[in-house]
């Protein structure tokens, strides 16, 4: 063999070689990263059958020092905006719940929305620290915290498999501990939930009773909620009562009435401006989203704010990150959003006057707040509430009522809700005469107060829906008939007479008819099925 042959020969043996070591270094590498994974997924069982969160919480500390290597750890478990120690490994020593804590574990201190959300390590006065947040569904829930070295973290440029396994490893840790803890709050009936006080600002019917029991629920929680139903039904004050059973309690509840503020002048209400940012802006000003941090905003007609405003609170809502009008500095602020409507924003969405982004935001939870006609005997609990609340205020006897005056209370409509019934009962209360409502001065059945006739206007060119569009409804009854059942019957006789004109006019477009009525569209549904009315009868009536 010439020495040239023999040379290529040589050449070729030792690229054999080189290929041969680094396949067999990939095999290493891909056994090692195969053992690790099952390592993982046995880690992720074990915390699955886990059964509580202390249990959790000491698994974590062992995989820490046993599979990470770690010298020392401890997990904290979220207590409302700070970190309380759930458990740590044996002879380590960390602040059982941080107030201003010590440089090696600063990332459990101040508010708990600057934390960071990845795992990071750094050079503390105790050594090396290593920081894994544990995030649950929406938020950081814990924090797995450990003294020594941790190469994942230090080198990640080298071990980003590692990094994003130990990424995953902590996400599923805060969901079983977020898991954990709604199951335990269930045993104590905390996720339950205790309804709202049904008492005599907010009423006690079958109706009201299912709001407030849904609203105790949500007070547990901190999902947005959007109060839906007709004008003065009540629903800022349900938002306060929401607010006060909440863990919020102790923090602001502030409201915006997104109608009565300027459209210019939305933004700047809403998220604040700097001085200067434009004319008549002398001083730097924070807005309702600063005002209400740690607390609860409350935003009432939400379906009034402009579209570019809606924009920015979508990225509000998402990010909880805001500027000032006029300023570059980004802000933070840890609030509830509660809003409420009289406007079907499903219909604006489709016209493309509200964004169906921020509905889905704004929508976690919605709660239809029933009209004042739909609660019974409610309306005398409100009434005797307020009229005696009036009293105290105008210095005036004890208001008391007569039968008769019961009886026009529960015989009108109410169109106007618990508001108009305010209205109505200010006016009676300051004059009757030695502290007995006068009946005369309450509006009837058939008409308003005074004995004047109550005419439903509907905006819109369609006109009043009067005697002449919507025919009164006649009622035969005998002496066994209740009043309570004459009242019902004679409702429901009504609301029929009164939908199917309302369609009549419309050709059957329930939306253009919902507006007409000032009713949300949902409501004008629920009320076709409940008395099985035929719209397309209607349509085609209308064509003909």
């Amino acid at each position: 063999m010439s020495p040239t042959a023999e040379q290529q020969v040589l050449r070729y043996a030792a690229d054999l070689a080189q290929l041969y070591a680094r396949a067999s270094e990939d095999r290493r590498r891909l056994r090692a990263a195969e053992e690790r994974l099952v390592r993982l997924t046995e880690i992720a069982l074990a915390l699955v059958r886990s059964l509580s969160l202390e249990d959790v919480a000491a698994r974590l500390t062992r995989i820490a020092t046993t599979d990470l290597g770690l010298r020392e750890a401890a997990v904290y478990l979220r207590e409302r905006d700070r970190f309380a120690l759930l458990a740590a490994s044996e002879g380590a020593s960390f602040p059982t719940y941080p107030g201003v804590v010590p440089d090696d574990v600063a990332a459990l201190g101040g508010e708990a929305d600057e934390l960071e959300c990845a795992p990071w390590s750094r050079l503390g006065e105790g050594g090396r620290v290593a920081v894994v947040p544990l995030a649950g569904r929406e938020q950081v829930v814990g924090f797995l915290v450990g003294r020594g070295e941790l190469p994942h973290l230090h080198a990640p440029e080298e071990s980003l498999p590692e990094v994003h396994l130990l990424s995953l490893l902590a996400g599923h840790a805060g969901v079983v501990l977020e898991n954990l803890r709604m199951e335990k709050r269930r045993g104590e009936g905390g996720l339950q939930g205790t309804p709202l006080a049904a008492d005599a600002v907010l009423g006690n019917s079958p109706r009201m009773r299912e709001v407030l029991a849904l609203l105790g629920k949500l007070a547990r929680v901190d999902s947005s909620v959007l109060l839906t139903g007709e004008t003065g039904t009540g629903k800022s004050l349900l938002a306060r009562s929401l607010h006060q059973a909440s863990k919020r309690r102790d923090g602001p509840f502030v409201t915006l009435n997104c109608a009565a503020i300027p459209e210019a002048l939305v933004e700047s209400e809403l998220f604040g401006h700097e001085a200067g940012a434009f004319t008549g802006a002398v001083r730097t000003h924070r807005g309702k989203v600063e005002q209400a941090a740690g607390g609860t905003l409350f935003l009432d007609e939400v379906g009034e704010l402009p579209l570019p405003v809606q924009s920015k609170l979508l990225t509000f809502l998402e990010e909880r990150r805001f500027a000032r009008v006029g300023g570059e500095e980004e802000l933070e602020a840890d609030v509830r959003i509660v809003s409420a409507t009289n406007r079907d924003l499903e219909e604006a969405v489709s016209e493309k006057r509200f964004r169906s982004d921020l509905l889905y935001r704004l929508n976690v939870f919605t709660v239809d707040v029933p009209p004042l006609r739909e609660r019974g005997a409610d309306v005398l609990l409100l009434a005797r509430n307020i009229a005696a609340e009036l009293a105290t205020r105008y210095e005036l006897p004890t208001p008391r009522f007569s039968a008769q005056c019961e009886e026009r209370l529960l015989g009108y409509d109410w169109p106007g809700n618990v508001r108009e019934l305010r209205n109505v009962l200010e006016k009676a209360v300051i004059l009757s005469d030695g502290g007995e409502v006068s009946a005369a001065l309450l509006p009837s059945a058939s008409g308003a107060a005074g004995g004047g006739r109550a005419r439903h206007e509907a905006p819109g060119d369609a006109g009043p829906l009067d005697e002449d569009r919507s025919p009164a409804p006649s009622l035969v009854i005998d002496a066994n008939t209740s009043f309570g059942e004459a009242k019902a019957r004679m409702i429901e006789q009504w609301e029929i007479a009164y939908v199917q004109t309302l369609l009549r006019m419309t050709g059957g477009n329930i939306a253009r008819g919902a507006r007409l009525a000032k009713l949300d569209k949902k409501n004008l549904h629920r009320k076709i099925k409940q008395y099985g009315i035929d719209v397309q009868a209607l349509r085609d009536e209308g064509k003909s």
